[in-house]
């Protein structure tokens, strides 16, 4: 029979902010088992290195719709901005139900609904062309007036795991203490001392987790670059800034997971160890 203090870790979503599962799930990406767009995982920076170095950023960043005549450039230009529509459609879904707001969420979904409005008067634009220069040039302003893979998905991507590792904290801190009311009685005994020394290692990681709210604050601020390389590459430039916060948020909770499971795994021994030496024996007959 499993103890009460042990439990499963909670899923916070962290690693992908549930925002890479989200544009994968609707079909953007042609699914897990055969990604079409997105670079495989870095060892190191995990889910948010692959939403930034994704083949749609990539793109996003230096590409644009094209055809080689008026109607596969309207084809084009329709499909790339259904599936951006898409992803901005489920990026304000995922801001409305994040569990915590890190001071970025209405800005961001200002931005989202304001990159909605961009790209559907560009795409009118490119509907009603009638002639392959009017359409080029309307094409031209799509992905720079919205950057919705190289900007504002990694923006929410940001807020998401700022919210999400606040919530892990505070549940790695509630499974702590409960172990702590569980082993109060047994606080005194060599066994309890040392699942509680494990326990008080844990609240000590999970004060160094650094606070992600400037980083994400700083990183809503930024606008599409509409073109302008100086501003490309400052957004870029802060967003790379932000993946070592990621990075560093993402190792200190991952050794404070690994430091509370350890802790629940001794105080259950613990408890168990204790109960037994002091079980009244049966009398002899």
């Amino acid at each position: 029979m499993s103890s009460p203090l042990r439990t499963s870790r909670p899923r916070s979503g962290r690693r992908l902010s549930r925002v890479l599962a989200v544009a994968l799930s609707i079909g953007l990406f042609g699914g897990i088992g055969g990604i079409v767009g997105i670079a495989p995982a870095s060892a190191e920076d995990g889910g948010f290195d692959q939403i930034l170095n994704s083949t749609d950023a990539k793109n996003d960043r230096t590409g644009g719709p094209n055809g080689s005549n008026l109607v596969a450039l309207k084809t084009g230009a329709a499909t790339d901005v259904a599936k951006r529509q898409r992803v901005l459609d489920r990026l304000a879904a995922e801001l409305a139900n994040s569990p915590m707001d890190c001071g970025a969420n209405a800005e961001l979904t200002t931005k989202i609904a304001d990159s909605s409005v961009v790209m559907s008067e560009i795409a009118g634009r490119i509907a009603a062309a009638t002639d392959m220069k009017t359409a080029k040039a309307a094409a031209s302003e799509l992905f720079p007036s919205t950057r919705v893979f190289s900007l504002v998905l990694p923006q929410v991507q940001v807020s998401l795991i700022c919210g999400s590792s606040v919530v892990e904290t505070q549940q790695l801190q509630a499974r702590i203490a409960a172990g702590n009311a569980a082993l109060e009685s047994i606080k005194g005994t060599p066994e309890g001392q040392a699942a509680l020394a494990v326990g008080a290692s844990a609240a000590a990681t999970l004060k160094t987790v650094p606070s992600l709210g400037q980083a994400a604050t700083t990183v809503a601020a930024l606008s599409p670059d509409k073109g302008d390389q100086a501003v490309a590459a400052a957004n870029l430039a802060a967003l790379n800034a932000s993946r070592g916060q990621v990075r560093a948020v993402e190792v200190a909770l991952d050794t404070a997971n690994r430091q509370v499971r350890e802790f629940e795994r001794l105080a259950d021994l613990a408890k168990r160890k204790v109960t037994r030496t002091t079980k009244v024996k049966k009398p002899v007959k």
